[in-house]
């Protein structure tokens, strides 16, 4: 999982998310002492914090960690992780509201009455409960917990028409899954572009971290912001005019007892998916209350950084690892406007194309479902490639077509971290697998494929399950821009638990019958 334990101002971009890791798996793709059973409680391993089964005492703080006893940084998170006995309950419900989170009014949606939704916190070993309620009016939805490795329950990763069909208004649902990761993350709606509407949230996973910290101000979320609905965004954006400009960009972070006073200056030169048509007018009031407005800064530091979109290579993983070198299967990432393909031409739609054609999902048929009916469709616009190895390294290369827009995109993939060997910009894949940086590369569950080039990676097919990569954009991935990875369907079909998911799937089965019956989605929406 790529999250990130820096505690002095923890930032989250939301719209545009990129991030880092630090512990990575030995070369030995097979857990060690762990066996995956499936099973519905979730829980994969008697550790009781100490490795001997014993209680260890807790003092979590900026300048020690001792809670997990002898787990600490130098635990291989993929193959051992402790079990804390405890369960951290949540309910979140989710409302419409006239919201005007920068002085502009207009309809979004609450989390348990705010924006951003409450922050979820909890511990690395923690089994986490979380009831959903979906009292909005007219909009399906779910929870996606970005980065979590899922291991074992696939069927709890949130993704409408893949691991679950939407919660119907009027409905619940409780996500039931073991933090076997630690750090900081966000959760949000897969459901279409619904999340840019205010269905998301900051989360903390508490855990080790290779050094200490002043004092934790929690999540700062940063994103940005749109005047009109993300839904009404997306119309316009698939019928012609691509994807939208940003209104704003919205810090809504407000740290409790903070009596110190901070200067900051900031400016906005580029975009990561096109021109910044708003650079000059973007603008931004900061609040602290109970500090003195009147004190001086004690420091003047500069920070300047060209304008694009960043992706840090030089954090590398907290433990080195060695991956093989192998050739990479290969993604053609391309683009259509308007009339220039076939699958666009009878309806004039602007969409993003995987092997040449947009991604779609069935929200009342998930993925997961078709396996246990033994009728999984592949290629076309399902875009499902299937992996039958057991825990063997998988390689591809993810290259924009010469037709496609030169923009980066945030490339994100769910029930895995990978490693990225080669990620270069205006350029195209030669096949040479010498030049792969296999000696300790970089780890991600987000990464950037560069403008007009290409991105390798690589993961372990240690997680069964039905597995979404996508952009990250919404606008994006909901014009088609992402594939799914079914990986080990024979064990998929074995696993018991999927009984709430035919539950789910038969509410939203009666809501489409009863207000949709032509189908929810316009054309050209991926449902993702």
């Amino acid at each position: 999982m790529v999250l990130s334990t820096l505690r002095v101002g923890t930032l989250l971009a939301l719209l545009l998310p990129s991030a880092v890791s630090f512990v990575v798996p030995s070369t030995e793709v097979r857990p060690r002492n762990l066996e995956v059973p499936w099973k519905k409680t979730g829980l994969y391993s008697g550790h009781r914090r100490r490795r001997d089964g014993s209680i260890a005492s807790c003092n979590y703080g900026p300048q020690t960690r001792g809670c997990w006893g002898d787990f600490d940084i130098d635990t291989n998170m993929d193959e051992e992780w402790p079990d804390t006995g405890k369960t951290v309950k949540y309910e979140l419900t989710i409302t419409n509201v006239t919201g005007a989170p920068d002085g502009f009014e207009r309809q979004m949606f609450h989390i348990n009455g705010q924006f951003p939704g409450p922050t979820i916190i909890a511990d690395w070993g923690d089994n986490l409960e979380i009831t959903v309620k979906n009292n909005a009016q007219n909009n399906g939805t779910g929870l996606h917990w970005h980065g979590i490795r899922q291991l074992g329950s696939n069927e709890q990763d949130g993704v409408n028409g893949i691991t679950e069909c939407p919660i119907p208004p009027g409905s619940e649902k409780v996500y039931k899954f073991k933090l076997t990761q630690y750090g900081t993350t966000w959760y949000h709606s897969h459901y279409s572009v619904q999340y840019g509407d205010g269905i998301w949230g900051p989360m903390i996973i508490r855990g080790p971290s290779t050094a200490d910290w002043d004092i934790d101000l929690g999540a700062m979320p940063l994103t940005d912001w749109f005047h009109a609905t993300t839904f009404t965004a997306n119309a316009a954006a698939v019928h012609a005019k691509g994807p939208p400009t940003a209104d704003n960009v919205l810090s809504s972070s407000t740290p409790p007892n903070l009596t110190a006073n901070y200067w900051f200056r900031v400016g906005t030169g580029g975009a990561c998916d096109g021109p910044n048509a708003n650079a000059a007018n973007i603008r931004s009031i900061f609040r602290y209350a109970g500090a003195d407005s009147d004190e001086e800064p004690s420091d003047d530091i500069a920070i300047v950084l060209p304008s694009g979109c960043y992706d840090q290579p030089n954090i590398v993983p907290y433990s080195k690892t060695t991956i093989p070198q192998s050739l990479p299967e290969s993604l053609s990432l391309g683009f259509s406007d308007n009339y220039t393909t076939d699958v666009t031409q009878s309806r004039g739609l602007v969409q993003w194309l995987v092997n040449g054609n947009p991604m779609a999902v069935n929200l009342q048929v998930p993925t997961l479902q078709s396996v246990l009916d033994g009728n999984v469709k592949t290629g076309n616009n399902s875009h499902t490639f299937e992996i039958d190895e057991k825990s063997k390294w998988q390689y591809w290369i993810l290259q924009q077509s010469p037709t496609s827009p030169p923009i980066p995109h945030p490339i994100h993939l769910h029930g895995h971290d990978f490693y990225i060997l080669a990620q270069v910009a205006n350029a195209t894949w030669n096949g040479d697998i010498s030049a792969l940086q296999t000696n300790n590369p970089v780890r991600r569950d987000t990464a950037n494929l560069p403008a007009a080039g290409y991105v390798v990676l690589a993961f372990a097919s240690d997680n069964p399950g039905a597995w979404l990569m996508h952009c990250h954009i919404p606008f994006h991935v909901a014009a088609g821009l992402g594939v799914q990875f079914l990986e080990r369907k024979a064990e998929i079909a074995a696993k018991d638990g999927f009984e709430e998911m035919g539950r789910g799937c038969g509410k939203w089965g009666n809501y489409m019958e009863r207000t949709h019956p032509g189908g929810i989605l316009f054309p050209g929406d991926s449902g993702l």
